[in-house]
């Protein structure tokens, strides 16, 4: 028996960062404040995994797909506890579970692409935001991924423990070190141009995941110009006279009948005379109306409640969605309105509400 090389540091390397990123990405989307950093370790695991798909293909010997057994599982499980045929990088079994976490680490990473711009208003689908309806159905795609994706993830770690631990091979030590015990010399040498390659990819992600850390990345950021600021006559005029006031807020905050109602009793708008002439009150009310109906997650909730209400705070699903901040929070002298929204919604007035967005820190200095 010798001593091989079998996994250069680029393999060991790739494999660390899913190691890493996979884990922290699925606990920090429950996390609200710290949930930005889940679309940035989850971009993290991506590049992980768009490696591993081309080092699959060009790599060195053991890392290829060629290279993988693909045959033989039945009987290789069947020896799980008994003596087993040795081989020098992936049995069977690791052969399918890496090929099925590299399918799914593509399909849970391009559905949360899609569902941050459809859900946060961001990155490179940042447009689907206003297309709720043609889209509702990736939330549950995305978690069948993940899931399934941790679910083969266990099952690999199991089945390396096994073979550490009741068979005493050192294929988990190769994947620290690098080395493995082989019966005969099976070393691999990069070839110049796999270290160009690699040199190459680890910058680049390096860079790109220095480059989703600045706010205005096009990977995740906040760049795209919200549809309901169009520089259009009505919208500067909306602009004008409400916006002069309190934020013009977004109009799929309503529906087009509560728009309407409101619009027709100005002289008594929560209080006071908002009132203004008779062509710009028309110009406006038909504004709010023809925008009312964007494709958005709120508008769909709000579309099924029942009830007469004129302002998004009055709606059961403002309660819900802010039912776990105390009341003093909105009667504070930094907030001191429920209707205050870009106190702590920072793209509030764009028409955006997306969590990553939402100032906590103020938010948990005035719970405290």
């Amino acid at each position: 028996m010798t001593k091989s090389y079998i996994y250069p540091i680029a393999n060991r390397l790739t494999h660390g960062a899913m190691i890493l990123s996979l884990p922290l990405c699925y606990v920090l989307g429950d996390f609200n404040q710290l949930f930005y950093y889940h679309g940035v370790l989850g971009m993290v695991f991506f590049y992980a995994v768009v490696f591993r798909i081309l080092w699959g293909m060009f790599g060195s010997k053991h890392s290829r797909f060629s290279d993988f057994h693909f045959k033989g599982l039945k009987e290789y499980l069947l020896c799980v506890f008994g003596e087993k045929k040795s081989y020098i990088a992936h049995n069977p079994a690791s052969s399918i579970a890496i090929v099925l976490m590299l399918v799914l680490g593509v399909l849970t990473c391009l559905s949360g692409l899609v569902l941050w711009g459809e859900k946060e208003g961001g990155g490179i689908f940042s447009s689907l935001y206003f297309s709720y309806h043609s889209l509702n159905s990736f939330a549950k795609l995305h978690e069948l991924f993940a899931n399934s994706l941790l679910i083969v993830v266990g099952v690999h770690i199991c089945g390396a423990l096994i073979d550490r631990i009741i068979h005493k091979n050192d294929s988990l030590q190769a994947i620290i070190g690098g080395y493995k015990t082989t019966p005969t010399q099976e070393s691999i040498t990069l070839t110049p141009t796999q270290k160009l390659f690699c040199a190459f990819y680890g910058v680049f992600a390096l860079f790109l995941t220095l480059y989703t850390l600045y706010p205005k990345n096009l990977l995740l950021g906040f760049t795209t110009p919200s549809p309901l600021i169009a520089h259009t006559s009505s919208q500067a005029l909306y602009q004008k006279e409400c916006g002069s006031c309190h934020i013009a807020y977004a109009p799929y905050l309503l529906p087009k009948e509560a728009w309407g109602k409101m619009m027709s009793d100005l002289e008594n708008h929560f209080g006071d005379d908002a009132s203004v002439e008779s062509d710009t009150q028309k110009e406006l009310a038909q504004f709010l109306e023809d925008n009312s109906q964007r494709d958005t997650y709120i508008a769909d909730r709000l579309s099924k409640e029942r009830g007469d209400y004129l302002a998004f705070s009055q709606t059961q699903l403002f309660a819900k969605i802010h039912k776990k901040i105390p009341q003093k929070v909105f009667k504070s002298k930094e907030i001191k309105s429920r209707a205050n929204c870009q106190s702590c919604h920072k793209d509030a007035e764009r028409g955006y509400f997306q969590k990553s967005r939402i100032d906590f820190s103020k938010l948990n200095a005035l719970k405290s």
